[in-house]
């Protein structure tokens, strides 16, 4: 934060300065000092692609629709209307609005090959193979994975890939995926000790074995909550291992967290499983109140989705 408004002092015109500042300002949950910097920037005529994402970010946080409007009519009609309709298809994802997000981002799929964006067309078939895995549509989260595959065996998209099929269900792919992927990228930190110890753990999560998972998580500690994914997966492992106090203090951290990354789908999923860690507990009025949160959050999601409707049938058996 200190860096970026001492950037800003020696060039108030620097774009990147700009972007840096209001990026931290959300992070830290300081929405009206990222908004203000946001504004400032477009003052200046400083602004960017990512300064109109944070404020679309930041209207999503707050809820504000005309706000939201306000940032994609900024894009329309430009060649950074493809780079809006990303956070669009996100925050759909985040709701539980999977087949507007669908629509939404094979759009963008389609823009982006129209205009010979192919790593950016496989990036979003990736990254959608991960939001349709983490909510339950295992089988579309397995084609999309394999569609980016066919396109793209880069690290970003061997990376969604190994963690969406792990989540569908699937062991043997992806830990072959991470097994490439530290062999060709044994010098990427952020790789190594956040991607590929989360991608391992889904996978010892699956064979039901959440020590494990646990001890594969140790390294992205040191990243505290600046990625959700390790986080949230050590909550599930907590739950899998009937530890609910430290399930529940694991999703709350993501609670408390949102400007981290607020489009993440982990922030609503994170609602429904402090509800489980609760009812771990024995808490069953808090434990009622988190799947309440949840279901309020999803009032508008589509009804079809596994995750809710398995939502649904926990909470109607809380007594």
């Amino acid at each position: 934060m200190s860096n970026a408004n001492e950037c800003l002092q020696i060039n108030p015109k620097d774009a990147f300065a700009y972007q840096n500042a209001a990026s931290a300002y959300q992070q830290l949950g300081r929405y009206d000092e990222a908004k203000a910097v946001a504004e400032q920037a477009i003052a200046q005529n400083s602004d960017s692609m990512g300064i109109h994402q944070t404020l679309y970010e930041i209207a999503f946080i707050r809820g504000d629709a005309a706000a939201i409007q306000a940032q994609i009519a900024w894009a329309a009609g430009k060649q950074m209307d493809l780079f809006m309709l990303f956070p669009q298809g996100l925050a759909d994802y985040a709701v539980g609005r999977v087949h507007r997000a669908r629509e939404t981002l094979t759009r963008a799929t389609a823009l982006a090959e129209q205009n010979g964006l192919k790593s950016v067309a496989t990036s979003v078939r990736a990254g959608m193979s991960v939001e349709e895995a983490a909510l339950g549509n295992l089988e579309e989260a397995r084609r999309r994975a394999e569609e980016a595959l066919a396109s793209s065996t880069d690290r970003d998209t061997k990376t969604a890939a190994a963690v969406a099929l792990a989540l569908a269900g699937d062991t043997t792919r992806p830990e072959k995926l991470i097994e490439e992927l530290a062999k060709d990228y044994p010098l990427d930190t952020l790789l190594n000790n956040l991607a590929l110890p989360t991608a391992r753990a889904i996978v010892e999560l699956e064979r039901k074995n959440p020590a494990r998972a646990l001890a594969l998580l140790e390294p992205a500690k040191a990243y505290g909550v600046s990625d959700f994914g390790p986080i949230y997966v050590r909550g599930a492992a907590y739950l899998q291992a009937q530890d609910g106090a430290s399930a529940a203090a694991e999703f709350q951290k993501i609670l408390d967290h949102r400007g981290v990354n607020p489009l993440d789908v982990a922030y609503a999923l994170a609602r429904l499983d402090l509800g489980r860690a609760l009812a771990l507990q024995g808490q069953t009025a808090k434990a009622r109140t988190a799947y309440q949160d949840f279901l309020a959050f999803w009032k508008d999601a589509d009804p079809d989705i596994p995750i809710l409707k398995q939502a649904k049938e926990e909470y109607a058996k809380l007594k």
